[in-house]
């Protein structure tokens, strides 16, 4: 979906798209890629938004909550390759931080997202021309890469 949207409030779509995101993650792990985390939506936020013009889907702090609760949380469970899997929430702007605190942040919960590990130098690829910054800058011509100070600050969070 492309702005503007969110997921049908209906346990079976909660359901559906919990089993898809379960197998998602067991598909790569039997290719032998496994996967310490994730975020539940990119960038939750901008689902309000009309007029965004890339992927989305669209969670409040209450909704992502009961959505880990509910769904997520127990069907991760239920499976070897996903029940330590790391649940990540609002990895979006710090500016609603603020109504986010209140009710997933709690009990001591604390973490940090790094948008991109490795990067071009053109800051892509990236098809929506969004072009950002890394820990680590490929130089694909001379086949080098750079470490930047922010993979040093990274190092530091094992």
């Amino acid at each position: 979906m492309q702005g503007y949207g969110s997921l049908i409030q209906d346990p079976k779509y909660f359901k559906t798209y919990v089993e898809y995101l379960k197998k998602f993650f067991e598909f790569y792990n039997n290719k032998g890629i496994p996967f310490w985390g994730m975020t539940v939506q990119n960038e939750p936020s901008t689902g309000s938004n009309k007029d965004w013009k890339w992927q989305t889907m669209n969670f409040t702090a209450e909704s992502m909550r009961d959505f880990i609760k509910d769904y997520l949380g127990p069907a991760l469970q239920t499976s070897n390759v996903t029940k330590n899997l790391k649940v990540m929430i609002l990895d979006d702007t710090r500016a609603i931080l603020p109504m986010w605190a209140d009710v997933d942040l709690n009990n001591f919960v604390v973490a940090f997202c790094d948008w991109n590990l490795a990067l071009d130098l053109n800051g892509g690829p990236n098809w929506a021309k969004n072009f950002v910054d890394s820990a680590i800058i490929i130089d694909k011509e001379r086949q080098e890469f750079y470490k930047q100070p922010i993979y040093y600050a990274l190092a530091h969070f094992r």
